[in-house]
C-alpha cells in the first residue's frame, strides 16, 4: 500500500502540487480515462435519445469556454498576476471584479480547478445541464447555462488582456490553417461538414496557441506540458512541427470519419470529442497567453 501511496503520488499528485506538467504514466492514465468517460457519456446520451443537434453543440461548447477560462483565471491567481492587476487596477469595475475573485477563493490553485480536475467538474455539469433540459424538452434553453456562467469569467480574462497582438497571431494562423485544409477538401471534391469545419480549426487553434507560445513569444516563457507534443517540439522544426501535424491528423479524422459507414451519431460524437480536445486546451493557451499568466 506504502508503494502504490508513493507511486500516486509521484505520478499524479506531485505534478499537479508542483506545476510540472505531464508524465508518461499520469499522460496514459488520463488518456484511457477520458476515452472511458466518452465512451459513458455517448451511451448514456444515446440512452436519453439525446440528438446532437446545433442546441447540443452550442451548448457543449459554451462549456469547453468555460473551463478554459476558469483554468486561465485560475493560472491567473496562482502566477500573482491577478493580484498585481489589481493593485494598479484604475477601472472601479474591474477593481471591484478582481476584489471578489481573490477573496472568494473560488479559483485558488487547487485539485478541483487545474487539469484534469477543473474539466471533469465543467463534463459533470455539461451531462447534468443536457439531461436536465432534455428531460423538460427545453434543449434549446441549456445553452444558456453555461453562457450565464462564461460571461462573467470572460469579461474578467478580457480586461486582463495585454498581448493581443499575439492573441491576435494565433486566430489568424488558426484560419489560415482551416482554410488551407476547406481548399484541399474542395480541390478533393470531399464533403466537409460543419462539425468536421469545427474539428479542423479546433485542433490548429491548439497547435498554433503552442506554436506562438513558444517558439514565437519571448523564450522562456512557457514550456509543453504534454509527452508527445514536448518531444516533437524538441525537434529542429520546433513547434511549428507539432502544429503542422495537428492540422494534418484534424484533417485526416475528418477525411475517415466521413468515409465511414457509421451511424450518424457516432460520426458527429466522434468530431465532437476532437473538437474538445482541440478547443479546451487551444483556448486555454490562447488567453493565459492574452493575459500573461
Amino acid at each position: 500500500m506504502a508503494d502504490l501511496g508513493g507511486f500516486v503520488n509521484e505520478n499524479f499528485v506531485q505534478p499537479i502540487a508542483e506545476r510540472t506538467g505531464y508524465n508518461a504514466v499520469n499522460t496514459l492514465a488520463y488518456a484511457a480515462i477520458a476515452i472511458l468517460g466518452l465512451y459513458a457519456v455517448y451511451r448514456v446520451f444515446r440512452a436519453r435519445e439525446v440528438k446532437f443537434d446545433s442546441h447540443f453543440v452550442s451548448t457543449l461548447l459554451l462549456f469547453v469556454l468555460l473551463g478554459s477560462t476558469v483554468r486561465v483565471i485560475t493560472d491567473s491567481v496562482d502566477s500573482g498576476v491577478l493580484e498585481y492587476r489589481f493593485a494598479y487596477e484604475t477601472n472601479e469595475a474591474v477593481a471591484h471584479a478582481l476584489y471578489f475573485v481573490l477573496n472568494s477563493h473560488i479559483y485558488d490553485y487547487g485539485m478541483l480547478t487545474v487539469t484534469p480536475g477543473i474539466y471533469v467538474v465543467i463534463a459533470l455539469l455539461f451531462v447534468c445541464t443536457v439531461l436536465l433540459f432534455h428531460e423538460m424538452r427545453i434543449m434549446r434553453l441549456a445553452k444558456y447555462v453555461p453562457a450565464m456562467l462564461l460571461a462573467p469569467n470572460l469579461l474578467l480574462a478580457l480586461a486582463l488582456g495585454v498581448n493581443w497582438a499575439y492573441a491576435a497571431l494565433i486566430l489568424a494562423l488558426a484560419a489560415v490553417a482551416y482554410f488551407v485544409v476547406k481548399l484541399a477538401f474542395g480541390a478533393l471534391k470531399v464533403e466537409m461538414p460543419f462539425l468536421g469545419k469545427l474539428a479542423v480549426f479546433s485542433q490548429a487553434l491548439d497547435g498554433a496557441a503552442t506554436f506562438v507560445a513558444i517558439d514565437l513569444f519571448p523564450k522562456g516563457a512557457y514550456f509543453e506540458q504534454h509527452v508527445l507534443s514536448r518531444a516533437l517540439g524538441g525537434t529542429e522544426l520546433g513547434f511549428g512541427l507539432f502544429f503542422a501535424l495537428k492540422v494534418l491528423l484534424a484533417a485526416g479524422a475528418v477525411y475517415i470519419v466521413g468515409r465511414e459507414k457509421a451511424k450518424q451519431e457516432e460520426k458527429d460524437f466522434i468530431l465532437l470529442a476532437v473538437i474538445v480536445m482541440g478547443l479546451a486546451p487551444g483556448m486555454r493557451d490562447l488567453l493565459r497567453l492574452l493575459i500573461g499568466t
